[in-house]
């Protein structure tokens, strides 16, 4: 992420924060629902890979703060293993919403994922980045060749997934599944709008990176359609009730919250770290999110059940 001259830092924590949250809790709360549900198990996928962009993109920020080139580079290029795959994912959710597509055979899932775990091995070489410096507070990288593949990859995949999506509204007979790709679409449409300006056309090819923030917060639009679509309309099969769902996500925030917000507080000192302990730190948060799912939501389930 770089920073956003028209708006604090701490606002924009603030807000990213209220992003991961509202992202982590619905990827967990259509997981529980559906656990054997491909599309559910995808949307959790894509909410969780949104969620580890957002986080690298902190991180980035705060190694510009820091004026530490090494981490706000090594932040930035591990955010391409996330959104390559990312995309991959929406082009499967695709294929899989509502129902598996006729049409589909693995190996065309393979080689999604193949091509983009290629991407992100490529993004730490210098064909990648060619050049990289901290200027005025902001990562300036000079891009190579690879860069521009990515790139071309990321928008026409998501093209490419939303064409899918649309495809199954003009085909579909059924009211309700009409319905629930009409928000779907929207939502997600939108948020790969937002994202593929402010976090790929403008930085790549016009080498602006101060609204890069706003990429980060389009994924709050996208799933919140997700979110209306499941609520009103029960995609995916999921029943449920807005009192349920609020009720729900409540809970879950009040439990999720604490852990972002150890992260902000401490972003200075996490900006000192060497990248071992970085790590060791990060691998840390894992135990008491395995922890909530194992042993908390069942019981926050069964409450509003």
């Amino acid at each position: 992420m770089q920073t956003i001259s028209i708006m604090p830092l701490r606002y924009q924590g603030a807000l990213q924060t209220v992003v991961v949250v509202t992202l982590i809790s619905l990827g967990l709360f259509v997981l529980v629902k559906r656990p054997r549900h491909r599309p559910a198990q995808l949307l959790t996928l894509m909410c969780l890979l949104t969620t580890g962009w957002i986080l690298l993109d902190i991180g980035t920020t705060m190694g510009e703060q820091a004026e530490n080139l090494r981490q706000a580079l090594v932040c930035r290029n591990t955010s391409k293993l996330f959104t390559s795959h990312l995309i991959a994912t929406f082009v499967c959710f695709a294929w899989f919403f509502p129902a598996r597509h006729p049409s589909l055979r693995w190996w065309k899932v393979v080689l999604m994922f193949a091509v983009s775990l290629t991407f992100s091995a490529l993004a730490f070489t210098s064909w990648d980045a060619r050049s990289t410096e901290l200027s005025g507070g902001h990562l300036r990288i000079e891009y190579g060749w690879i860069h521009y593949t990515y790139s071309g990859y990321v928008i026409l995949s998501g093209l490419y997934a939303v064409a899918i999506l649309l495809q199954r509204l003009c085909s579909s007979e059924s009211k309700t599944i009409r319905l629930q790709l009409k928000y779907i679409i929207i939502g997600l449409g939108i948020t790969f709008v937002l994202a593929i300006i402010f976090s790929v056309f403008l930085p790549t090819f016009f080498h602006s990176c101060d609204y890069f923030f706003v990429g980060t917060l389009a994924p709050l639009t996208g799933f919140g359609g997700m979110a209306y679509a499941i609520i009103r309309h029960r995609a995916m099969g999921i029943r449920t009730a807005i009192r349920y769902t609020l009720s729900w996500l409540l809970v879950t925030s009040l439990i999720l919250i604490p852990i972002y917000l150890l992260i902000f507080l401490t972003r200075s000192w996490l900006s000192q770290l060497g990248h071992l302990h970085l790590s060791l730190a990060v691998t840390t948060l894992f135990f008491p999110l395995f922890f909530y799912v194992r042993r908390v939501q069942p019981l926050i389930d069964r409450l509003f059940h």
